[in-house]
């Protein structure tokens, strides 16, 4: 007699099975071998009660905000993910690297640091990170192990904000994955 609290597939919320491309896809293991998976990373300044600007723009081919990772002595930090923004490309490009190193795909979709003319947009993401005052450094994870699908050919601002009385650094590693 079959057992059915026990699938040895996924299955829908119709306990349907699930067809194998449908998630198969979107696999960050699988897109790291397909050499799909990048990321890219870098350090800013950022002064006092003041916002620093990136801007990602997606490439003709579906994209997914996989992971983010901020690192910054920062107590009080606002980060905002703003879709489809009124904005002015930025021209200094980070370089996005291949999680395959064994792979020669190159990214379409392109991080700028320095953007300019922001307005305007809809905020998907905001998240607000404190820390204590004495604490040497505040370290988030947002969205490692889920993602958002960005739409194709679109420019989204990543928008982060020192809430505090002093100029701070900010590490950041944003995880992309192309494909499907």
């Amino acid at each position: 007699m079959p057992n059915d609290n026990y699938y040895k597939f996924s299955i829908t919320s119709e306990r349907k099975p699930v067809a194998v491309p449908d998630y198969y896809y979107t696999e960050p293991q699988t897109a790291i071998l397909r050499g799909e998976l990048f990321h890219c990373f870098g350090e800013i300044i950022i002064a006092q009660g003041a916002t620093k600007i990136c801007q990602l723009k997606t490439g003709d081919i579906d994209t997914y905000a996989f992971g983010l990772r901020v690192e910054s002595n920062i107590t009080t930090m606002t980060y905002k993910m703003i879709e489809a923004p009124t904005i002015t490309d930025g021209t200094t490009a980070l370089t996005a690297i291949n999680f395959n190193r064994d792979s020669d795909k190159s990214a379409l979709y392109r991080l700028f640091v320095d953007p300019t003319n922001v307005s305007g947009g809809t905020v998907i993401k905001e998240y607000r990170h404190y820390s204590l005052p004495n604490s040497p450094v505040q370290t988030t994870m947002d969205g490692n192990g889920t993602f958002i699908k960005l739409k194709r050919n679109t420019s989204y601002a990543l928008s982060f904000t020192n809430n505090d009385n002093a100029e701070k650094k900010l590490f950041s590693q944003f995880i992309i994955m192309e494909g499907a």
